[in-house]
C-alpha cells in the first residue's frame, strides 16, 4: 500500500532501512519530579496537560510540522490522538488506530484504574467522534467501541505476512507443544506448565519467552524452578521477529492462554495465533471469547475446558496424531485468509474511502 502514498512516519524507532521520510521522537525516562506533576495533573483530571507532561516531545514535533499539510494522519493508539489532531488542518483525514479497548486497557491493575483510566475515558470521548475512520483488532472490541463512543471500527487483526509453507510431518510417538510471546506475571505462564502434570508422557513443551530490557528476571527465574523437574519442558531461545513463524514450524501444537484478567484479554486476538497459523501447526486455546471462535469457526484445534491447568489438559490430552495432522492441514487452509496481505486489502479500501469522501465534498 505504501508504494501509493508519500509517507512521514512520527515514531520513537523503526528498521534503520524504512525508504520514508521518518521523524524520530525521543522519550525520555520521567524523573521524579515529573512523575509527581503527572500524577497531580491526572489525580486532578486535568487531562490535557498531564498528556503534555507525559509526552513532553509533542511541542517540538507540532513546531517541525507546523508548515505540512496532510491528507491522511493515522493516529497509533489513544495517546497520540492529542497529537493527531494538533497536526490536522481542517481538510486532513484521520484514523484512529485503537488496536485493543483502552478505556480498560489495565483494568486489573488498580493503579491504572485510578490514573490513566479516566485519561483514556476522555481521549476517547473527546477525539473518537471527530475521526474520519477507525479500526481494532475483534469484533468484540468494535461492538464495545461503538456502544460507548459512537463509531464502528472496522476490525483490522494481528495477522502476521503470508508465509510460504508447508505443514511438517509430526513425529510418531511425540505431540511436541510450543508457546512463544512476551514474558510477565500477567500472562500467567506457571498455568501452562502446570498442564504438563496432566498431560501424558509423549508431550513435550518449549516455551519461547521474551524479556524486554531484562525485566521479569524474577518471574523467568520462578518458571524455570518449577519447570525444573520436567525433563519434556524446554526453555529455548527467542529469535528474530522475521524468524519467529519458520521457527515454530518445527513444532506441532501452539498454546495460547489469555486469562480473563481484564476487558482486552477476554476478547483481544493476540498475534501469536496467526503467528501459529503462518507455521502451519495447529491451535490449543484457553476458553478466551475471540480466540476460541476463530480456532472453531477455522477447526485449528481445541479450546481447553476453563483457565486451570487441569481444565486444558483435560479436553487437551484427548489429542491424537491424527488430529494434529488435521489441525495442521487446516492452519494450511486458511493460511490466505487469516494473513496480513487480506488485512492490507481492508485498509487500503478504508483509506480510499475516507480521502475520497474527502474529495466530493
Amino acid at each position: 500500500m505504501a508504494k501509493n502514498y508519500r509517507l512521514t512516519i512520527c515514531c520513537v524507532d523503526i528498521n534503520p532501512g524504512t525508504p520514508h521520510r521518518v521523524i524520530k521522537v525521543r522519550v525520555a525516562k520521567p524523573n521524579f519530579i515529573r512523575k509527581v506533576m503527572l500524577t497531580a495533573l491526572l489525580l486532578l483530571r486535568r487531562f490535557t496537560w498531564a498528556n503534555r507532561v507525559q509526552y513532553p516531545f509533542v511541542d517540538g514535533v507540532v513546531e517541525e510540522l507546523k508548515n505540512e499539510h496532510f491528507d491522511l494522519i493515522v493516529a497509533n493508539d489513544v495517546e497520540t490522538l492529542p497529537l493527531a489532531f494538533r497536526l490536522k488542518k481542517s481538510d486532513s483525514k484521520l484514523i484512529f488506530d485503537a488496536h485493543e479497548y483502552s478505556p480498560r486497557q489495565f483494568e486489573d491493575r488498580l493503579w491504572w484504574r485510578i490514573l490513566f483510566q479516566p485519561l483514556n475515558v476522555f481521549l476517547c470521548t473527546k477525539y473518537i467522534p471527530q475521526t474520519d475512520g477507525m479500526i481494532t483488532v475483534s469484533k468484540s472490541l468494535a461492538d464495545e467501541y461503538e456502544k460507548h463512543f459512537g463509531k464502528k471500527p472496522i476490525v483490522i487483526t494481528n495477522a502476521a505476512n503470508y508465509s510460504d509453507l508447508k505443514p511438517v510431518k509430526t513425529t510418531p510417538g511425540t505431540i511436541k507443544l510450543v508457546h512463544q510471546g512476551s514474558v510477565g506475571r500477567s500472562r500467567k505462564i506457571e498455568l501452562i506448565i502446570g498442564m504438563m502434570e496432566f498431560l501424558p508422557q509423549h508431550f513435550t513443551l518449549d516455551l519461547m519467552l521474551v524479556s524486554f530490557a531484562g525485566s521479569n528476571t524474577e518471574y523467568m527465574n520462578e518458571l524455570r524452578a518449577l519447570a525444573a523437574n520436567d525433563s519434556r519442558v524446554r526453555f529455548i531461545d527467542p529469535v528474530p521477529m522475521d524468524q519467529v513463524i519458520p521457527a515454530l514450524q518445527k513444532f506441532d501444537i501452539g498454546i495460547i492462554l489469555a486469562p480473563p484478567l481484564n476487558f482486552n484479554y477476554i476478547y483481544g486476538l493476540p498475534n501469536k495465533l496467526y503467528d501459529y497459523v503462518q507455521a502451519r501447526i495447529g491451535v490449543l486455546t484457553s476458553p478466551t471469547i475471540e480466540i476460541a471462535r476463530v480456532v472453531e469457526e477455522h477447526r485449528l484445534g481445541l479450546v481447553g475446558d476453563d483457565f486451570t491447568s487441569e481444565g486444558m489438559a483435560r479436553k487437551f490430552a484427548t489429542l491424537t496424531e491424527e488430529h494434529v495432522h488435521q489441525f495442521k492441514l487446516q492452519s494450511h487452509a486458511v493460511a490466505h485468509e487469516l494473513s496480513a496481505e487480506k488485512n492490507e486489502m481492508i485498509f487500503d479500501q478504508l483509506v480510499r474511502d475516507v480521502l475520497h469522501a474527502q474529495s466530493v465534498r
